[in-house]
């Protein structure tokens, strides 16, 4: 303002204060609805990351069934040369 030779008036100051006020509390307000949006997003992210991990546990432990099923229907004894037990295979 001294370059420009203006003097500022109490109003013009006090003007100045409120507006500059008014910007901090709205920017502060962004921050956080930013940073709310932020947490909202990592809680979704964080249960889609569950729920497939839930999905493929599900495929690994049918997989698993499905495999010990198998090897339970190949399951075959072979009588031992000496005559006591079995073995199996």
């Amino acid at each position: 303002m001294k370059v420009l030779e203006i003097e500022v008036g109490v109003k013009s100051y006090n003007f100045c204060l409120e507006a500059d006020a008014k910007q901090v509390k709205h920017a502060e307000r962004a921050l956080t609805d930013a940073a709310k949006e932020a947490r909202s997003n990592i809680k979704s992210s964080r249960k889609d990351n569950e729920e497939e991990n839930l999905n493929i546990e599900g495929q690994l432990s049918k997989f698993a069934a499905a495999t010990l099923h198998a090897a339970e229907r190949r399951k075959f004894y072979v009588p031992r040369e000496n005559g006591c037990g079995a073995v199996i295979f």
